[in-house]
């Protein structure tokens, strides 16, 4: 007569990962330099371990990088699934340097706005700039017309917004919107920023008489200069799905095994996402694989 008294054995999976898989010794060419790269692809479904490592042959140094993260080193780590983009530039110079007179003027009208512009927040291309100018501009019959400005330097800075004085057009109306440039008379650089403003303010994009507004970045794009050799290149970082395990176990009539003391139980796992192939480290067995046979009853 059977004695069913051990009932079914438990079970625990522990499901050990390889690391995220790798393409490497891949080359592109840019349009004229080329650029050879590895990645790294997250590990897990959920993880930011990813990196891109890439090497650059062709051009002059130093050379510049800028990700669309936001990064300027040449490779990057710690990344999630996603895309990624990065603009290579070499240093070469112009033919001839560019000299320009600054020629920003504005009218200090007596109504102001002032916007805080925290340190190292503005940048070009994706790289901070501590020399040339910071302006604010207003619209005009005539075009934009400077409504203040400061010199780029370290530390945390303030640039008052000046408003129009009544009956006329020599500063911004209350409502309008900044408008913001970067000049650099050393090389005549000049172009338009993009804002990104703090939201702790009432007012932030708009002139406001007394208001206050307060700087996240202000960011640019420079066309290289003449000579320059630059490359953009996309990259997919691709995280594997997430792990799905299905355990089939053996049933004599309800229980694992068919008797008591036997060792004929069994366990079958079938196992999909993640990055294959899978590793499996079982408890209270020698078995590495995704099937056991031959089980007494127990915690697995």
């Amino acid at each position: 007569m059977r004695n069913f008294t051990q009932r079914v054995f438990g079970l625990i999976i522990s499901l050990a990962l390889l690391s995220g898989y790798t393409q490497a010794d891949n080359t592109t060419f840019g349009d004229s330099l080329q650029v050879s790269y590895s990645i790294n692809h997250p590990t897990c479904s959920y993880s930011a371990d990813g990196f891109i490592d890439i090497t650059v042959a062709g051009g002059i140094s130093p050379l510049s990088f800028a990700w669309s993260n936001g990064l300027v080193s040449e490779d990057v780590s710690g990344l999630a699934s996603g895309t990624y983009t990065v603009t290579i530039t070499d240093n070469a110079a112009p033919a001839a340097p560019l000299l320009s007179v600054f020629s920003w003027a504005y009218t200090n009208t007596g109504n102001n706005h002032t916007i805080f512009v925290p340190s190292g927040s503005v940048s070009l291309n994706g790289v901070a700039v501590t020399d040339g100018f910071i302006g604010l501009f207003y619209d005009t019959p005539n075009g934009l017309e400077c409504g203040g400005y400061k010199a780029c330097i370290a530390g945390n800075n303030a640039i008052s917004a000046w408003g129009s004085q009544p009956a006329l057009n020599d500063g911004f109306a209350t409502g309008e919107t900044f408008k913001w440039k970067f000049f650099r008379p050393s090389d005549g650089t000049e172009v338009e920023l993009t804002p990104v403003y703090q939201t702790s303010f009432a007012n932030d994009s708009i002139y406001i008489p007394n208001g206050i507004s307060g700087i996240i970045s202000l960011s640019g794009t420079t066309t290289p200069p003449s000579g320059s050799l630059s490359s953009v290149l996309s990259f997919d970082i691709v995280a594997p799905s997430a792990v799905t395990i299905n355990a089939s176990l053996s049933d004599f009539n309800g229980y694992n095994i068919s008797n008591n003391g036997l060792s004929d139980g069994a366990i079958q796992l079938t196992v999909n996402g993640g990055t294959a192939p899978y590793s499996y480290n079982w408890t209270n067995s020698n078995g590495n694989s995704a099937n056991l046979s031959g089980l007494a009853a127990g915690v697995y």
